[in-house]
């Protein structure tokens, strides 16, 4: 039906005129298709209400606050604009809600509630590594900026926080365990230090001992 702006009588008609927006719930024909509840179908003179958007399409909430918005009213579109790029439950949102479906895998933009198997959480990205200069924690389901005190260590390499070394690797400056310390370094038990302590000041192989091996007795003053 549509209102006969002459009469103010209302014309029960097939279809709205070519200019005119079908508001479906209503069963009406209007000028425009402002009102805030209600979203407009992308490509048709379609108006229904926030409920009723109907797959494919996703719900675009327009916000006044974001410059060069895609759309500048309510809509119903095939695809979520680069303003509002996530998919949650079929709302178009800036980010995934940090409550219910907060994650999205990297390189797509549908949220959900869970990373699924072999990936990790990396803010609100599930990802299958982490990025570089991040720690995959202890637990190796999260990427963190720092390893914390109940798994200091890393392995070089890795980046994922452990416990304690491994018998085969030191303990280099910023808790990284390495397989050999590098050229200025001293290896001090499982450790590489600056320079040896007094109590193992002979050096052999750039390692530090409380004296010389067997097989190499004689030792000279060197400055370490």
């Amino acid at each position: 039906m549509k209102k006969n702006s002459d009469t103010n009588a209302i014309e029960c008609v097939l279809k709205c005129d070519d200019d005119q927006f079908y508001y479906e719930n209503q069963r009406v024909c209007l000028s425009n298709c402002e009102d805030p509840a209600h979203f407009k179908i992308q490509g048709t003179q379609i108006c229904i209400t926030e409920e009723e958007c109907p797959p494919p399409y996703f719900q675009y909430a327009y916000d006044a606050t974001i410059e060069n918005s895609s759309y500048q009213s309510n809509m119903c579109v095939k695809k979520c604009p680069t303003e509002k790029p996530f998919d949650d439950n079929r709302k178009c949102v800036v980010i995934c809600p940090q409550n219910g479906n907060k994650y999205h895998l990297y390189g797509e933009t549908n949220c959900r509630s869970q990373c699924p198997e072999k990936t990790v959480i990396d803010g609100d990205v599930c990802t299958s590594i982490c990025p570089e200069k991040k720690f995959l924690d202890y637990f190796g389901k999260e990427c963190i900026n720092e390893c914390d005190s109940t798994a200091p260590y890393y392995v070089e390499g890795v980046n994922q926080c452990i416990k304690k070394c491994d018998e085969s690797k030191y303990l280099n400056e910023g808790n990284k365990c390495v397989s050999s310390c590098s050229e200025n370094k001293y290896k001090v038990g499982k450790s590489c230090e600056d320079k040896c302590p007094e109590s193992k000041n002979f050096v052999y192989e750039h390692e530090c001992l409380e004296e010389c091996p067997h097989d190499f007795p004689i030792y000279k003053i060197v400055k370490i």
